[in-house]
């Protein structure tokens, strides 16, 4: 009995390092040799349905990539100097600094985070988006809170070296009170460019925080939210459609991609890794999981040691990772055949962490509520308890 275990595990050892061997060459002929054709990033998104649609990439036109010149914020980023919103000059605040804000922008924009902020059809990405705007004003408004800085302490000393201004039914020397006069007419309109951008500041810090408020709002009620059930029979046929829709069109883009002759040469070339490693998912996913709850059965004792103990719990380990290396076979060879489109390898790209959570959470339950009556678990119940749990 041991020695037939043994033999099977020697078996299910080699199989992996010959996976690696086989999954080392793969990479080797993909970057050096050009084996597996070039493909776009993959992404793919769900409509409301839940059908599984490729997301559209927007090319730039002409060839040219988009320049950081370019205004992509539809004109409400803020801009300082000749580059406003709007294509414009941006207009003196007031301080004569070259840098000044356009506070027309500045109005657009926050009237737009207002009216997404309170509307429930906004979506997070766009309140995402409009939050990054807001912080990137947020910053520059700072910045001009200081505006003129210098100048207005200057104009304060010369203000100070003129004396305390007379009292009520005093008389000032006309020559000193036209001065303070002047004066003080220039530190007023000095201040107003930092004046106004400390309360636009405040502004666009108070709609960040508000948009904030409503994105976790939102993510809690979708955390809490315990409808639509998928086990309400109402619900089935809409998702009994959107399987189907993707289905078809997985199954589209494949045959598409199957007539392709860089495709079938592909798959021709890559053919003696991917089937090494769809044997070894198909063993591994079929008997990998008795191998090792067999080995983990092997190390269990009513009087095990420490080192015993150790010793099973990290055998244990092997019943999530053996069947998610059968999965990370699985999608690899999936993947080498060149005859999946975006569909197909946004599918295959989820099936590993789709395994890992799965067998972690069985593993998890193996561990609190184990079969048989040598281990009473992590949680040490009888059995009566387990058995419920399970």
């Amino acid at each position: 009995m041991r020695r037939q275990l043994r033999r099977q595990i020697w078996g299910l050892a080699g199989a992996i390092l010959a996976l690696v061997l086989l999954g080392g060459q793969a990479l080797a002929q993909e970057s050096g040799g050009g084996v597996v054709p070039a493909e776009p990033q993959v992404k793919v998104h769900a409509d409301p349905s839940g059908t599984l649609i490729p997301e559209v990439q927007r090319q730039p036109q002409d060839g040219k990539a988009a320049s950081d010149d370019e205004d992509v914020s539809g004109g409400f980023a803020p801009q300082s100097g000749s580059k406003q919103a709007g294509g414009g000059k941006a207009p003196a605040s007031g301080g004569g600094s070259s840098g000044a804000l356009d506070y027309a922008a500045w109005e657009r924009m926050a009237l737009r985070a207002e009216t997404a902020s309170q509307s429930r059809n906004a979506a997070n990405t766009e309140l995402e988006r409009l939050r990054g705007q807001l912080v990137d004003w947020r910053e520059s408004l700072l910045g001009a809170q200081n505006a003129n800085a210098a100048r207005i302490a200057t104009l304060r000393e010369q203000i100070d070296a003129l004396g305390p201004s007379p009292e009520s039914g005093v008389t000032e020397a006309d020559e000193l009170a036209k001065r303070r006069q002047d004066l003080s007419d220039q530190l007023v309109r000095l201040q107003a460019p930092g004046i106004a951008a400390d309360e636009a500041y405040r502004r666009a810090d108070g709609l960040i925080r508000e948009i904030d408020r409503v994105v976790r709002e939102r993510q809690a009620d979708e955390l809490l939210k315990l409808w639509p059930n998928p086990l309400y029979p109402g619900h089935w046929p809409e998702a009994l459609g959107a399987l189907t829709q993707t289905a078809q069109a997985l199954w589209g883009e494949t045959v598409t991609r199957s007539q392709s002759e860089l495709s079938r040469r592909t798959l021709a070339n890559n053919l003696p890794v991917i089937v090494p490693l769809f044997v070894f998912a198909f063993g591994v996913l079929w008997r990998g999981r008795r191998w090792t709850e067999r080995l983990v059965a092997l190390l269990q004792g009513p009087n095990s040691a420490r080192g015993r103990r150790l010793w099973e719990f990290l055998a244990s380990l092997a019943l999530i990772f053996v069947p998610v290396l059968g999965f990370v076979a699985l999608a690899a060879s999936l993947t080498l055949s060149g005859l999946l489109g975006q569909i197909g390898l946004g599918i295959v790209n989820a099936i590993s962490g789709i395994g890992l959570t799965f067998f972690a959470a069985v593993w998890l339950g193996g561990r609190a509520f184990p079969t048989g009556e040598i281990s009473a678990g992590i949680l040490n119940l009888d059995p009566e308890r387990r058995a419920t749990g399970r």
